[in-house]
């Protein structure tokens, strides 16, 4: 088991490729299956790039939305009133929390945790308690976007 790639690790892992694909092996068996180059995968690649979720048709009216996880991280993808496409990290802004879960439809974005809810367009819109908080203002708050 591998601890940390090294520059020894993917030599050996690419023995038998050749840039020619008619020449070339496939890459050694621990590539498809060390939790390592796993890792390394979906940060270096999938975090990095586009990533299907769903058809754009499960998301037709405005408040519907899914989650997901790609490269490890929950994604909410939202439709918002003006019927633009949104994908946020599914966490508040607060402490974390997880917002969504599965699919759905949704006239906002309420945290369960401490019931911050925010637009459909990610601005958080209603946070209990914080009038007393200095220096709180509730504009400079919004999900941040993937």
């Amino acid at each position: 088991m591998i601890t940390a790639l090294n520059a020894a690790d993917f030599e050996r892992i690419r023995a038998g490729y050749d840039p020619d694909p008619a020449a070339s092996l496939s890459l050694q068996a621990e590539a498809y299956t060390q939790n390592e180059w796993f890792s390394l995968e979906q940060n270096a690649v999938f975090s990095h790039s586009w990533q299907w979720v769903c058809h754009v048709e499960k998301l037709r009216e405005p408040g519907a939305y899914v989650t997901t996880t790609i490269a490890g991280q929950s994604i909410m993808v939202v439709r918002d009133k003006d019927g633009t496409l949104r994908a946020f990290y599914n966490v508040c802004k607060h402490r974390a929390h997880e917002l969504l879960q599965g699919e759905g439809t949704v006239g906002h974005i309420m945290c369960p945790y401490h019931a911050w809810a925010y637009r459909l367009d990610g601005r958080l819109q209603v946070a209990p308690h914080t009038k007393s908080l200095k220096g709180f203002d509730k504009s400079e708050v919004c999900l941040d976007q993937v």
